[in-house]
C-alpha cells in the first residue's frame, strides 16, 4: 500500500523554485496545486489595483502593498496559499517574517480576479479560507463587470462599475470608483 506524502510549508519553498515558472503553485493541505494560467488583462488588472492601494499606501504609510505572495493559513498539514494582490497592516508580520519563508498570517485584505479557466466559486472558497484564518476583507473582481466585497460574518456585497468601493476599517480613507480598478485595453 502506497503512503501519500505531505508536504510542509519550508519543503513546498524549497521544492516550488524548481517547479517550471509558466504556471503559479499553492499548497493545499500539504499537496501541490498548479493554479490556472493568468490572461493578459487579469495581470493588468492586478497590477492597476496593486498600484492605487499603493498610492494610498504611500499616503497613510498604513503598512504593505504586494502580489503573489505565499501565506501560511495552516499547519499539519499545511496550506499556502498566494493572492493576487494583497495589503498587510504594519506590525503584523516582522522584518524576518517578510524576508524568510511564507508569514504565518492572513493578509488584512486579499484581492483574487477571475481569470478565465477559475470558477466563481472557486474564488469564493478562495476568499472564505482567507477570511477564516483572519484576513478582514477579500475583494473577488471580475474583470471589466464589478467586483464583490467580502468580510467575516457578513453577506458579500456586490459593487457594479458605477459604485464607489470604500476601505472602511481595512484601507481607512482608500475609495475608489470601481470602474477605476479596469485600466483602459490597448
Amino acid at each position: 500500500m502506497a503512503t501519500k506524502m505531505l508536504l510542509t510549508a519550508g519543503d513546498f519553498e524549497r521544492v516550488v523554485s524548481r517547479l517550471p515558472e509558466d504556471r503559479r503553485y499553492e499548497l493545499i493541505r500539504g499537496e501541490i496545486y498548479a493554479m490556472g494560467g493568468v490572461t493578459k488583462r487579469h495581470g493588468e488588472i492586478a497590477i492597476e489595483i496593486g498600484a492605487r492601494l499603493r498610492e494610498w499606501n504611500r499616503r497613510t504609510k498604513a503598512g504593505s502593498i504586494g502580489a503573489e505572495v505565499g501565506y501560511t493559513l495552516e499547519r499539519g498539514p499545511d496550506t499556502v496559499r498566494v493572492p493576487d494582490v494583497f495589503f498587510i497592516a504594519k506590525g503584523r508580520v516582522s522584518r524576518e517574517q517578510s524576508r524568510r519563508g511564507y508569514a504565518e498570517v492572513a493578509p488584512d485584505l486579499i484581492v483574487e480576479i477571475r481569470s478565465p479557466s477559475d470558477s466563481w466559486q472557486s474564488l469564493m472558497d478562495r476568499a472564505e479560507q482567507f477570511l477564516e484564518h483572519g484576513s478582514r476583507m477579500a475583494l473577488l473582481v471580475e474583470a471589466d463587470q464589478f467586483i464583490e466585497v467580502l468580510r467575516p460574518g457578513e453577506q458579500p456585497e456586490r459593487l457594479t462599475l458605477a459604485d464607489v468601493f470604500d476601505g472602511a476599517d481595512v484601507l481607512p480613507g482608500f475609495s475608489c470608483r470601481v470602474a477605476d480598478f479596469f485600466p483602459e485595453e490597448y
